[in-house]
């Protein structure tokens, strides 16, 4: 059989024509070795000799991990791992068992079963023996990575933090980059969906990302040549650092000579091929050399034009690009965002006036003023970045986002064509309300609202919004009556219902809402947790407007808005003691006191 595969090997080199008939030898002579040492370990005995035994069902397991029969290979392997671990052949043997499980354990998986199947204990457990009969092997290294990947995809991250410690120091960085890459992973995927800033625990996610990635690639980076995973987690490194205003080590790390991620990029690195590593290598770049004090410009245009160069000539090239630079985008308002949460106000402004750059980039692209699209994102990023800073820098974005928001209605105006649909109008005034309001231009803001409401009377957002205007304007104006207007309702229609149904019907409807939702699709479900939402924080708004109806009056009609207030507020207590849960309660009692403080 050995003189068969050596054979096939020199054919595919010397002779092609030959290779098919060889490989056909090569499997007729496995299968007739199969037959062989099966029947030879059926007529074995007591006289046996043990070391010929244990020689025989060696060599069937490897035959039977060559024929792709995997089950019996991990069955014999598994047996003399167990059985005798002293002999030459078990350390290989428990190395092909542990394979032949793997195999196993991908295939269930591709199947649509469980983590917890029969081939994933196997896996783990033949792993486990591996690591504690020969710790110090390359082999056990490998068990290791493995038992974290299946920890990791349980999303175990204490189980597999606890067996990175019981890896060899030597061993040890290619897994510390593959647990930092999950936490890292973990950490994006938790504030997708979160316009505020990170929690306690979620910024704790991050630096213990941040340790685990630069622990393993300071081991990558002296040994150099990184494979495409250690690639990627390597440029995970590099978006953790720039999340947390590391922009100085965010540029080392990527221009690392040995392992960094836009230096493999240049060099055309085995590892560094795929098209969307590139792309993410040149994104990471891009905000690295806008983001560093001072700003890299030169690189950056470089990194721009290697950038564009990687987009093949098309009818849809200019589309694939806008679309690159908007993700672009939308990392570099989350940036700002999260620096400027974290009280690094001068680092957020750095990178927002260095934003600029590229959003002159886009604005070139296909001419922006005829671009609805180009022109929406122009005006987005300007209202994302006065969302993400402070006084005056913010009330400068947020103009220029009015501006493009108002530019963007005119030309819709004028050109029917060039919006893509009329709610995508709608949702434009939307948005330029909410700027409006942001600059605490209140009355503008209600006006552009109640503009909307005429259209979409019952769409609860624009209801909710509008309320906010009023109470805001009250407020601001120190007008009872608007305070008063944003709890009952405003503007009477011809039907005698008010165009604004103020918070106390918002609350009534959503609560009705909320009701049905639970009834049909349960309590848990996404449309129930929003019309919950939507009750305690109408409720809450209630209460609001009624304490500052209180600041703003005197004698007994302050007296009569706190009781009032504070009225409602014991009323909601004892209807629903838990007040919505942590997200509210915290919220409902805080008022409380304020009231309490405030009442004579």
């Amino acid at each position: 059989m050995n003189s068969s595969q050596l054979t096939a090997k020199l054919a595919a080199e010397n002779n092609p024509s030959a290779v098919g008939e060889l490989q056909q030898q090569v499997t007729v002579f496995k299968s007739q070795a199969i037959h062989y040492y099966e029947t030879c370990l059926k007529l074995t005995d007591r006289e046996t000799p043990l070391d010929q035994l244990i020689s025989a069902r060696y060599s069937l397991c490897w035959l039977y991990w060559e024929a792709d029969r995997p089950a019996e290979a991990a069955l014999i392997g598994e047996f003399l791992a167990q059985r005798y671990p002293e002999n030459q052949f078990a350390p290989v043997a428990a190395k092909l068992a542990l394979a032949a499980y793997e195999r196993m354990y991908h295939a269930a998986r591709q199947q649509g079963a469980a983590e917890s199947t029969y081939e994933g204990e196997q896996l783990t457990s033949m792993a486990q023996l591996l690591i504690s009969r020969w710790p110090e092997s390359e082999d056990a290294a490998v068990a290791m990575n493995l038992l974290l990947n299946i920890a990791l995809r349980g999303n175990r991250v204490a189980e597999a933090e606890a067996m990175l410690e019981r890896l060899p120091a030597a061993s040890r960085a290619g897994a510390e980059l593959s647990l930092g890459g999950s936490l890292w992973t973990r950490y994006l995927q938790s504030t997708s969906s979160s316009e505020g800033p990170p929690t306690d625990e979620q910024q704790n996610l991050k630096q213990r990302a941040i340790e685990l990635l630069s622990g393993g690639f300071d081991s990558i980076r002296k040994r150099g040549d990184p494979n495409s995973s250690e690639a990627v987690n390597v440029l995970y490194l590099s978006q953790a650092l720039l999340a947390e205003g590391q922009f100085e080590r965010a540029v080392e790390v990527l221009e690392d000579p040995r392992a960094g991620p836009l230096t493999l990029v240049q060099d055309n690195a085995a590892a560094a091929k795929r098209k969307e590593y590139v792309l993410e290598v040149y994104k990471a770049a891009l905000r690295a050399f806008v983001s560093i004090k001072p700003p890299q410009r030169e690189k950056a245009q470089r990194i721009m034009e290697s950038l564009e160069s990687t987009i093949p000539s098309g009818a849809n090239a200019g589309e694939q690009l806008t679309r690159i630079y908007l993700s672009l985008g939308r990392q570099l308002q989350r940036q700002i965002n999260e620096l400027s949460a974290a009280g690094k106000a001068e680092q957020a402004q750095d990178v927002a006036g260095a934003f600029g750059d590229l959003v002159k980039r886009v604005t070139a692209q296909g001419g922006a003023g005829e671009n609805w699209k180009l022109q929406k994102w122009i005006a987005q990023t300007n209202h994302q970045l006065g969302k993400g800073l402070r006084g005056q820098s913010a009330q400068r974005y947020y103009g220029q986002a009015e501006s493009a928001w108002r530019a963007l209605l005119a030309k819709a105006a004028k050109d029917p064509k060039f919006a893509p649909s009329e709610i995508a109008v709608l949702v434009v005034r939307k948005q330029l309300g909410d700027c409006l309001q942001a600059q605490e231009k209140f009355a503008e803001a209600f006006d552009e609202y109640t503009t909307l409401l005429k259209q979409k009377p019952t769409m609860l957002e624009l209801q909710q919004a509008a309320a906010l205007a009023l109470q805001a304007a009250g407020r601001d104006e120190k007008n009872p009556e608007k305070l008063e207007q944003a709890i009952r309702g405003a503007l009477p229609q011809a039907n005698n219902k008010n165009l604004v149904w103020g918070w106390l019907r918002l609350a009534t409807i959503a609560d009705s809402q909320k009701r049905k939702a639970v009834q049909t699709a349960g309590a848990s479900s996404p449309k129930a947790t929003k019309y919950h939402d939507l009750f305690f924080a109408a409720r809450l708004q209630v209460v609001q407007a009624r304490f500052a109806a209180a600041e703003l009056a005197t004698g007994e009609k302050r007296k009569k808005q706190l009781d009032t207030a504070k009225q409602s507020l014991k009323s909601m207590q004892q209807l629903y003691p838990e007040l919505g849960g942590p997200r509210w309660k915290s919220q409902y009692l805080e008022l409380l006191k304020k009231i309490e403080s405030a009442s004579p």
